[in-house]
C-alpha cells in the first residue's frame, strides 16, 4: 500500500510539474505581451503599420474618386458607400519590394494598385455638398510643361486647372498668395470709422495703434486678357504691406530659447515690412508657396533628410499614387523629421486654469531648431508623468481652447460643418500673433506626430497651406450668403440700382474694449466715391473677394502659415490635395468597433473571463459620442488615427496597442484607494484596467461612471 501511494504521489508530481510550468509560461508570455506598451521595448514604429495597411491596398470611391484604405466601408471623403467585393489586385511582393527600398532611403516611387468600383456614377445633379467639393479637390494640379518652366525661368513646375464647374470659372483665374520682404514704405489709406452719432474720416492710421494692420487700396485692374494694370497704365503686381515697422533679418536657427516678449518682437519685426501679392495662378510657378521656407536644420540632419526629398518629376510621380501610399511616404518622412530625444526634449509646464496663455506662451517660445523635438508636458500641481497621454491630453485641450470664438484665433465659417478661418486680430492687438504663431506650430506638430485635430479648417485654408490656387467658387466654403449674393450680381445686369460702392463696412473690435466699431473700408483707392455698375462689377467681386479672404487677415495668415512650414517642409505638403490634408487633420468621423477590437491586447485573466465580452459588449452598445469619450479616457484623444487602431502610438511614434487589463476589484481598490470597482486608465500606455466584477449590471455601472468621470480617474503615476 505505501509503495502504491508513493507511487501515485510521484506519477501526479510528474504531470502536475510540467503543466505547471507549461501554465506559467504560457502566463509568462501573455504578460510579456501585456507588458510590452509599459516596458517601452517595442522598436515596431508607426511607420511599420502604415506601410503594412498600405500594402493591403486600397478601394476606389466612384465618385470622387479618392483611394480609401481597404477596411473602409465608406468613403472617407464623399460618405460615398463602397463595396466589400472591391479589392485590389494582385500586387503583394511589388510592394514589398517597394517599401524595402523606401525603408533604405532610396528614391524609389511606391504603387499601389486600386480597383475602382463598377456599380454607376451619380449624375452631377443628384450629388451632396460633401460629394461635389470631394470630386473637385483635384481641380488644381502640378504638372511638368518645359516650354513653360523655359519661359518662366527657374520653376520647373506649372499649375494645371483640369475641371471647370461653369461659367463663373471662366471669368476669375485660380489666385495663388505670395508673402515678400520689401523696402519701407507708406501709402496713404483713407478710413472711416462710424458711429451711432456721426462719421469721422480718418487719414493717419497711427490711430491704430502700432500694432495694427495697414491697408491699402489697390488702384490696379484687371485687363480682358486677364494681367494686371495701375491706374496710372503701368502693368504690375500691386501689393498691400502689412505693416511699417524697422526690417526683418532672420536670427540663426540655433538661438537661445526667446522669452514670451522676444517672440511676439520678433513676430513683429518679421511682419514689418511684408506685403501680400494675390497673383494669377498662371503667371507663376507651383512650386511657389505663400511664405519661402528656410528650415533650421543643422547641416548634417540636412544630409541624413537628403533621401527623403524627392525631385520634382518623382514628386509628381507620388503625388499620383493612391493616398494610402502617399500618405506611407508622408509619415516616413516626417517620421525621420524628429529630433531624437537623447539630442534634444522639451518640456514644458501649463497650468489648467491658463491652459490657453500657457499654451500659446511655450509652443511660442521653443526655437526653431527644437520645433521638431520630442515634448513632455507637466501640468502644475498634479502628480501625472506624461510618457504621452498627458502630451495627448494637453493636445486635445489647446485644440479646444483654440477653437473657442472667446480666445478669437479661428472663426466658423460656415454652418454645416463648422470649418474655420484665421479670425482677424482686434485693431491694436499685437499679441493675437502669438496665437496664430502658435496655432500654425500646433497643427505643424500634429502632421508631424500623426494626432488628429477636432475641428476643419475651410477649403481656402487648407488650400493656402498646400500653396494651390484659390477659385473664386471656393467663396462658397467661407461666407455661402455672400457668394450666393456676388454670383446673382455676375449673373444680372442693372447693379447700378442696388447703390453700391467700392468699399465695405466692418465691425471692429479695438482692445480692452468690449464693444464693437463700424469701420468703412475702401476696396480701391476712393472707393466709397466709385460705383458699382455693369461695366465694373467683375472687378468690385474680385476686389472683394480678394479682401475678405486675403487681404484683411494678412498679418494672423502670414503669422500662422509660418508656424506650419517652420514644422513641416513645404516639399512633403506638395503630396496632397486639400480634401487628403483636411482628412490628415482630422481623422475619420467614425469609430470602427471591429477595427477597435481587432487590434486590443488582453490580459491572461480576462481571455476567459466575461467581462472582456462584456466590455465590447458595452461598447457596440453605445452612442457615437460615449464612444469617443471613452476612447478619450483610455488614450488620451478621441479621434481614431488614419491608419486605424493599429497605428495607436505612444509620443514618441513607437507602436503601443490598445490594451485591456483585468484587475480584481478589492485589490484594485485597496491601490488605488477610491471606491471599489473603478474602471482605471494608463493614457500613456493605451491601457484599461477592468474590474473583474461578477455581474454584467456592476460592470457596465463601473464603466459608464468612467466616461463620466474620466477627469477624474483618467490619469495616473501607476
Amino acid at each position: 500500500m505505501e509503495y502504491l501511494l508513493m507511487f501515485l504521489a510521484v506519477f501526479g508530481l510528474g504531470v502536475y510539474v510540467p503543466i505547471a510550468c507549461i501554465r506559467r509560461y504560457l502566463r509568462n508570455v501573455r504578460g510579456a505581451e501585456l507588458d510590452t506598451p509599459l516596458l517601452r521595448s517595442s522598436i515596431d514604429h508607426r511607420v511599420a503599420a502604415i506601410i503594412r495597411e498600405a500594402e493591403s491596398g486600397a478601394s476606389e470611391c466612384s465618385v470622387c474618386g479618392f483611394a480609401n484604405f481597404k477596411r473602409f466601408s465608406c468613403c472617407a471623403l464623399c460618405g460615398t458607400a463602397l463595396h466589400a467585393s472591391d479589392a485590389a489586385s494582385d500586387g503583394s511582393s511589388k510592394r514589398a519590394t517597394a517599401w524595402k527600398s523606401v525603408n533604405k532611403k532610396t528614391r524609389s516611387s511606391i504603387e499601389i494598385v486600386t480597383v475602382p468600383l463598377d456599380h454607376p456614377v451619380p449624375s452631377h445633379a443628384a450629388l451632396t455638398k460633401r460629394q461635389m467639393r470631394a470630386r473637385k479637390r483635384n481641380e488644381w494640379t502640378r504638372t511638368l510643361d518645359a516650354n513653360k518652366a523655359a519661359a518662366m525661368g527657374k520653376d520647373s513646375l506649372v499649375w494645371t486647372r483640369n475641371e471647370l464647374q461653369g461659367a463663373v470659372d471662366l471669368r476669375f483665374p485660380g489666385f495663388v498668395l505670395h508673402f515678400q520682404h520689401e523696402p519701407q514704405r507708406q501709402v496713404p489709406t483713407r478710413r472711416r470709422h462710424v458711429s451711432s452719432e456721426e462719421s469721422i474720416d480718418i487719414n493717419n492710421d497711427s490711430v491704430f495703434g502700432t500694432m495694427s494692420s495697414t491697408r491699402y487700396s489697390s488702384s490696379s485692374v484687371r485687363s480682358s486678357s486677364g494681367s494686371i494694370h495701375d491706374a496710372t497704365g503701368n502693368e504690375e503686381l500691386r501689393a498691400m504691406p502689412i505693416r511699417t515697422r524697422p526690417s526683418y533679418c532672420p536670427a540663426a536657427a540655433n538661438r537661445a530659447k526667446l522669452t514670451k516678449e522676444q517672440r511676439l518682437q520678433e513676430l513683429l519685426d518679421a511682419t514689418a515690412d511684408i506685403s501680400v501679392k494675390v497673383i494669377d495662378a498662371s503667371v507663376v510657378g507651383a512650386t511657389r508657396f505663400p511664405l519661402e521656407q528656410q528650415p533650421a536644420l543643422s547641416p548634417s540632419f540636412a544630409s541624413e533628410l537628403e533621401p527623403f526629398k524627392p525631385h520634382w518629376d518623382e514628386l509628381l510621380c507620388i503625388s499620383t499614387q493612391p493616398f494610402p501610399t502617399k500618405y506611407a511616404h508622408f509619415v516616413t518622412a516626417t517620421s525621420a523629421l524628429f529630433v531624437p530625444p537623447e539630442k534634444d526634449l522639451i518640456r514644458f509646464h501649463v497650468n489648467r486654469a491658463t491652459l490657453f496663455a500657457d499654451s500659446v506662451k511655450a509652443l511660442s517660445a521653443i526655437p526653431e531648431s527644437s520645433i521638431r523635438s520630442l515634448m513632455r508636458i507637466q501640468f502644475l500641481d498634479e502628480p501625472g508623468i506624461d510618457v504621452g497621454g498627458l502630451h495627448r491630453e494637453w493636445f486635445a485641450l489647446f485644440t479646444q481652447a483654440l477653437v473657442d470664438p472667446t480666445n478669437g484665433v479661428f472663426r466658423c465659417v460656415t454652418d454645416h460643418d463648422h470649418s474655420l478661418y484665421v479670425n482677424r486680430a482686434s485693431v491694436d492687438d499685437g499679441h493675437m500673433s502669438l496665437a496664430h504663431f502658435a496655432a500654425g506650430r500646433l497643427i505643424g506638430r500634429a502632421l508631424l506626430e500623426g494626432h488628429v485635430l477636432g475641428f476643419h479648417l475651410a477649403l481656402p485654408l487648407l488650400k493656402l497651406i498646400l500653396g494651390i490656387p484659390v477659385s473664386f467658387t471656393d467663396l462658397e466654403h467661407f461666407d455661402p450668403g455672400l457668394f450666393k449674393s456676388l454670383l446673382w450680381m455676375l449673373d444680372h445686369d442693372g447693379v447700378d440700382s442696388l447703390g453700391l460702392d467700392f468699399s465695405i463696412m466692418e465691425r471692429r473690435t479695438r482692445q480692452q474694449q468690449a464693444d464693437k466699431e463700424v469701420v468703412m473700408t475702401d476696396l480701391i483707392r476712393n472707393g466709397h466715391k466709385i460705383e458699382v455698375t455693369d461695366d465694373n462689377k467683375d472687378f468690385y467681386v474680385e476686389r472683394r473677394f480678394h479682401y475678405l479672404l486675403f487681404e484683411s487677415v494678412a498679418t494672423p495668415l502670414y503669422v500662422f502659415l509660418k508656424g506650419i512650414y517652420e514644422v513641416i517642409p513645404q516639399e512633403l505638403l506638395m503630396l496632397l490635395d486639400p480634401e487628403e490634408l483636411d482628412y490628415l487633420l482630422c481623422g475619420s468621423d467614425t469609430i470602427d468597433v471591429d477595427d477597435w477590437q481587432r487590434h486590443t491586447k488582453c490580459s491572461d485573466n480576462l481571455v476567459a473571463h466575461p467581462v472582456r465580452d462584456w466590455f465590447w459588449e458595452s461598447v457596440r452598445a453605445m452612442s457615437h459620442d460615449h464612444r469617443r469619450k471613452l476612447l478619450q479616457f483610455a488614450t488620451g484623444s478621441s479621434r481614431v488615427p488614419i491608419a486605424g487602431f493599429r497605428a495607436l502610438t505612444s509620443s514618441d511614434g513607437k507602436l503601443c496597442p490598445f490594451t485591456l487589463n483585468g484587475v480584481p476589484v478589492v485589490a484594485m481598490g485597496l491601490h488605488a484607494g477610491r471606491s471599489l470597482g473603478y474602471v482605471r486608465s494608463h493614457a500613456c500606455f493605451n491601457q484599461l484596467d477592468l474590474p473583474l466584477h461578477d455581474t454584467r449590471h456592476e460592470f457596465r455601472a463601473a464603466l459608464l461612471a468612467a466616461i463620466e468621470s474620466g477627469d477624474v480617474f483618467g490619469f495616473t503615476t501607476s
